[in-house]
């Protein structure tokens, strides 16, 4: 598994984020629920460097967030990605606050080998009724 991987979106203020992907290993074997000994999630703010913990870390179930057959359902709308996601997981920590940056970090620890960190930068726009 690689290092450390980053990616970014944005919500409404108040909304949790919708963590989603389809993940394989180094030799390009999907990931499945036998791939990890844990997985957790925390989150925290951002402002320049600096990260404050604001929630976690909580443990995740790892076979309520892995799937081991990839999924399609109307969550995954990434038609260039038409094999589906093997990972989901809406956190319970909503970001309630305008135009703060929020990094959401889920931890895979695989049965061996290194943890896998991926820092999900989420930044919160204002609701419009």
């Amino acid at each position: 598994m690689p290092g450390v991987w980053k990616v970014e979106g944005s919500g409404l203020a108040g909304d949790p984020p919708l963590i989603m992907g389809y993940f394989i290993s180094d030799s390009g074997t999907a990931w499945t629920q036998a791939s990890f000994g844990s997985i957790s999630l925390s989150a925290y703010t951002k402002s320049g460097d600096t990260l404050t913990l604001v929630s976690g870390p909580t443990a995740l179930t790892v076979s309520a967030v892995v799937f081991d057959t990839p999924q399609t359902d109307l969550n995954w709308d990434l038609n260039r990605y038409a094999t589906g996601y093997n990972f989901r997981h809406r956190p319970a920590y909503a970001a309630p606050t305008v135009g703060t940056l929020y990094v959401y970090r889920v931890t895979f620890t695989p049965l061996s080998g290194a943890a896998l960190k991926i820092d999900g930068d989420y930044r919160t726009d204002p609701r419009t009724t």
